[in-house]
């Protein structure tokens, strides 16, 4: 689901309590805020960047789109990301008794892949 085309990221930031990252765009060219979108309950945070020097926040965003991963694909999903825990009796502790969500956001600087639990727009949440 596309959500956000051509912005400016402006900034994001993690919760105190380190379970959620909001991320805050603007317009491209009038430089008003145009969306909020906050990742709740993240199980999986991925940040990459070319900034050079000064470079930073705001950066350009060409797209910015979120992929509902249905229960049932959970588990291969989170395992062809490498995302796992060893548990202390051997076994592999992924989350996988509910559906998850992917917010994808690539741009010419920065590329961001979260999964988690809920993502909401603008304070109301993403439904598929």
């Amino acid at each position: 689901m596309n959500m956000l085309e051509d912005v400016s990221l402006d900034s994001m930031a993690f919760s105190a309590n380190g379970k959620d990252v909001v991320l805050e765009f603007l317009d491209l060219y009038q430089g008003n805020s145009i969306g909020v979108i906050r990742c709740l309950s993240v199980c999986s945070f991925d940040y990459k960047n070319i900034f050079d020097n000064d470079d930073g926040f705001a950066c350009y965003i060409e797209k910015v789109s979120c992929t509902r991963i249905e229960k049932a694909n959970t588990e291969s999903f989170l395992n062809g990301i490498n995302f796992g825990f060893t548990a202390s009796d051997g076994h592999v502790y992924r989350p996988g008794s509910e559906n998850l969500w992917l917010l994808h956001v690539e741009g010419g600087e920065a590329l961001i892949k979260i999964v988690c639990k809920t993502i909401e727009k603008n304070g109301i949440p993403i439904e598929e």
